[in-house]
């Protein structure tokens, strides 16, 4: 026999999947020379506009999409819990899924110990009545005896609301093409989780099946789960539904015979999600921005393709329709690459996506090491059509959940309608409205050791912007958008109520991620970027309010403190020919994504001693609106 060379070793242990793999693409590409028509199976959907303008910054310094907030619903620890009683806390999460019933938000998701779907796996969950406030999380599943999906709610037409979770297999890591088994339980009107039965695959190991059980109702459900193929395609490669499974999932199908993708892993068939477009056609959507469509509710697919203009890797793409009756991507927008910001594009009909902005562009320290540990948020997921009574608590947002770093768990709250940009001028006074976590109009980042809330003071009937700061590593931030200026006067009043420790950076925010007019609170003195170099104004005292004025025209601005003229005619800290934003932040600006962590990050399991601002009465007053 002839022996191979070295080359030729290579080229079957390392070229040959990989020219496979590119053969597909290719394949797959050649589909869409021919400028297909979009809403065809050629060309399903399409974006139409500029991507990322920097893929290393945390935003891609894109804008940001106005009035949406992100909320940190459940922060890793190592420190024992009422979850985990005297035990150490679980710092890997993951595998998330959001669902609507009765009133209440429902969270799930997957922790392991420190590394990506090892064992022991716990899947527990968190409810909300309003998305700000979320419960302790308790186990949606008893621990060891349901596993992580990619899905875990069905609302069945006989109001009946199913919860799922993966059969336990005997292994020391998972896997999400072995998931083969499904269980699942009722989640009751009054919010208590039923019996747990099995709904595909039963075996000696496993709970009776559904079918044993007594409920005609709860039958009835579980045999409309088990017949809806879309729902059980969301997990990997059609798993869960054998033979009935989409035939891309079997390579001979395929063009060439190899399933398309990136390379032997990253192929077709990865965390699929659904819509109807504004004709009726069902979409599929999955990891590396495939896209497929069905007119007979599933049975049949058109071959996949990467449409026009669609970047998602890794990180996972959702779809879906919004309460207005339009239609929102939301992806991180890179392939291969980082899995940040997370961004969102819209649709007049299901088809043609336009105006990416930000959701969420922050990417803080990871505090605890562990393998498969992704930088970012990633793996998100809507309220799908089917995940609920509703597809949403109410009709003026969206809600989406998403881990940060595999490592805390978020959700985002996108108000609807989704718009691009500001359109009127900022008269924010916060009196009319009521105290709490939700502020209107504002993009919050908040994470569950900071808050960013209106707030009542006690001593009269004035209420203004709070952003409070005990994070150690992480910070607060909120953001006013208004309609994008060459010239605009931008006045608000601050309060510090401490100048002993904390820092307060407030920017104005410019095209391509630029910070143009640039703030800094710290130890008692107030200091402003001129052009390069860092001006010293004076000092604040704790507790008192200053009003503070920025006028900006040509490039640079002149800031009035207390009406009195402290800083004239400086220059932009960095060129913009416009600003549309104003930002308050608890820490210094990151710019860039942190290193995984290759080590625990110390000090971080409890919280630091508060910093608190306030900022009342926002205003602009705009002298040229950017045509």
């Amino acid at each position: 026999m002839k022996r191979l060379s070295w080359m030729e070793k290579l080229s079957v242990s390392f070229l040959r999947p990989l020219l496979a793999g590119m053969a597909s693409y290719l394949i797959v590409s050649a589909v869409m020379a021919a400028d297909p028509e979009p809403s065809s199976p050629e060309l399903p959907l399409v974006y139409e506009g500029p991507g990322l303008i920097d893929p290393k910054a945390p935003d891609g310094h894109l804008m940001f999409s106005p009035g949406v907030q992100n909320i940190q619903i459940y922060r890793a620890n190592r420190k024992p819990s009422p979850l985990f009683g005297d035990q150490p806390g679980y710092t890997y999460q993951h595998h998330v899924d959001i669902g609507c019933w009765k009133g209440r938000l429902y969270a799930v998701w997957a922790m392991c110990p420190k590394d990506e779907d090892t064992l022991p796996c716990r899947l527990v969950y968190s409810t909300s009545t309003d998305g700000l406030h979320w419960v302790e999380p308790k186990d949606f599943y008893p621990p060891g005896k349901g596993w992580s999906l990619r899905f875990y709610f069905y609302h069945a037409s006989n109001g009946r609301m199913l919860a799922f979770a993966a059969g336990p297999y005997p292994t020391k890591k998972m896997a999400e093409k072995e998931k083969t088994t499904l269980l699942v339980r009722e989640i009751r009107s009054d919010h208590q989780l039923g019996e747990i039965w099995t709904l595909i695959k039963p075996g000696p190991s496993y709970p009776p099946s559904f079918e044993e059980c007594q409920d005609p109702g709860f039958v009835a459900a579980c045999r409309e789960a088990y017949n809806n193929r879309s729902l059980l395609e969301q997990q990997d490669y059609g798993a869960l539904l054998g033979e009935r499974g989409m035939k891309w999932h079997d390579p001979k199908n395929w063009p060439g015979g190899n399933i398309g993708g990136r390379d032997n892993f990253w192929t077709f068939g990865k965390a699929l999600c659904f819509f109807h477009r504004k004709d009726g056609i069902l979409v599929s959507l999955c990891k590396m921005g495939y896209a497929t469509l069905s007119t007979d509710e599933g049975k049949n697919w058109s071959l996949p393709v990467i449409p026009k203009g669609i970047v998602a890797g890794s990180g996972k793409i959702w779809g879906q329709k919004t309460p207005d009756g339009r239609y929102a991507l939301i992806y991180p927008p890179q392939n291969p690459g980082p899995r940040y910001p997370m961004v969102v594009t819209t649709s007049d009909d299901g088809i043609t996506f336009r105006d990416m902005r930000v959701i969420h562009g922050e990417v803080p320290p990871q505090r605890y090491k562990g393998e498969g540990k992704d930088l970012g948020p990633q793996y998100l997921r809507g309220v799908a059509e089917w995940a609920g009574d509703a597809p949403t608590i109410d009709k003026s947002a969206i809600w989406v959940i998403y881990s940060v770093n595999k490592e805390d768990i978020w959700v985002s709250r996108i108000p609807v309608p989704i718009v691009a940009e500001a359109k009127e001028p900022v008269h924010d006074t916060f009196d009319n409205l009521p105290a709490g976590l939700r502020v209107p109009d504002w993009n919050t980042y908040a994470p569950s050791w900071t808050s960013v809330r209106i707030a009542k003071d006690p001593a009269s009937t004035n209420q203004y912007l709070e952003l409070e700061d005990r994070e150690p590593v992480d910070y607060a931030c909120a953001i006013r958008t208004f309609p994008p200026s060459m010239a605009v006067d931008v006045s608000f009043r601050l309060a510090a109520v401490q100048a002993d420790r904390g820092r307060l950076e407030i920017d104005l925010l410019g095209e391509h991620g630029t910070r143009p007019v640039q703030l800094v609170l710290e130890q008692g003195q107030l200091q402003a970027a001129d052009g390069q170099r860092m001006a010293k104004l004076g000092e604040y005292q704790p507790g008192k309010w200053a009003e503070f004025t920025l006028k900006v025209k040509d490039g640079k601005f002149t800031l009035l403190r207390d009406g009195k003229e402290a800083l004239k005619a400086a220059a932009f800290a960095e060129p913009s020919s416009m600003v549309y934003a104003l930002s308050f932040r608890t820490g210094e600006f990151r710019g860039v994504a942190p290193e995984k962590a290759r080590q625990d990050l110390p000090k971080t399991e409890e919280p630091a001693g508060a910093s608190v601002y306030r900022i009342d009465d926002v205003n602009t007053r705009h002298l040229q609106l950017c045509k």
